[in-house]
């Protein structure tokens, strides 16, 4: 005789899908805020030791009657300088880190595009035709792919 145990209804089941998505976003809320508090705080760091650093400067420009806007865009503008740079190094390390890992770092969905594959198969004629869907490259990384969505739900939806 089949004995069918710890039954659950598909609303019970869908309510905790959704409870666990929620949690997941409510992690990835906490950790995104926490960067951008860090950033901040960076980012005041800069400001303030850019600020130390041109005490003086900024103290003489301001004896010889320098307007504060224009004392103020060259602070900005020195610190929107450094911060252009570190955004772009780490663009720089990020891209190059996906590229290295083969697209795993994004699950294979790269910020740039990257060249397809331009395999030339030749036939018997002697004709070259692009590789089709049934190509084992092809196949291969469909079923990458699926694993990795698999994967995916299995250690999301518990």
């Amino acid at each position: 005789m089949l004995q069918i145990s710890k039954t659950t209804s598909l609303d019970v089941m869908y309510r905790d899908y959704a409870k666990s998505g929620a949690q997941l976003a409510l992690v990835v809320a906490l950790i995104a805020g926490s960067v951008l508090l860090l950033s901040a705080a960076g980012i005041h760091a800069l400001m303030s030791f850019t600020v130390t650093q041109r005490r003086r400067e900024i103290g003489i420009r301001t004896a010889l009657g320098a307007p504060a806007h224009g004392i103020l865009t060259s602070v900005l503008a020195r610190a929107t300088r450094q911060l252009s740079v570190g955004v772009a190094l780490g663009l720089v390390v990020a891209v190059a880190g996906d590229v290295l890992s083969g697209g795993e770092l994004m699950n294979g969905t790269a910020p740039l595009p990257r060249p397809r594959d331009r395999r030339v198969h030749s036939s018997s004629s002697g004709s070259s035709r692009p590789p089709d869907r049934h190509d084992a490259a092809s196949v291969s990384n469909r079923q990458r792919r699926c694993r990795r969505s698999s994967h995916f739900r299995r250690h999301t939806a518990g």
